[in-house]
């Protein structure tokens, strides 16, 4: 099934391990429908993809094959919540109306500062000279 996930903390890598006895040229491929790839994804490989921002899925197998994965992601309401003070967002609403004010003008543009965390293109061809 295509998705998203959104819980995810947006600027966060979601690390993909595929498991199971199936043959990876017949099935079980990772889909990224944004950017129209099929990878061929065999048992015991990772993949490291931005779940929260790329359409993905798999590949069906085949009846008597199994599949199966591991997924590594940082959920991101756990920083939110450290970034309330340890504590969810109604919570906080009620003790700091002020710092609940801030986050809820911050949301709009969190995500910009995940992406200042990224290596620049013009960045790295500098640290080469």
């Amino acid at each position: 099934v295509p998705h998203q996930d959104c819980n995810n903390l947006a600027f966060s890598w979601c690390v993909v391990v595929a498991l199971g006895d199936f043959n990876p040229e017949e099935g079980g491929h990772f889909v990224l429908y944004d950017l129209g790839i099929v990878v061929e994804f065999p048992p015991g490989t990772c993949f490291l993809i931005l779940s929260v921002c790329l359409w993905h899925s798999n590949i069906p197998i085949w009846k008597n094959d199994t599949r199966a994965s591991i997924m590594f992601y940082a959920a991101g309401n756990l920083f939110r919540f450290v970034d309330n003070e340890f504590q969810d967002k109604p919570d906080l609403a009620k003790m700091n109306a002020d710092l609940y004010q801030q986050r809820q003008e911050e949301k709009d543009t969190y995500w910009r500062k995940g992406l200042e965390l990224y290596s620049k293109i013009n960045d790295l061809i500098l640290q080469d000279l």
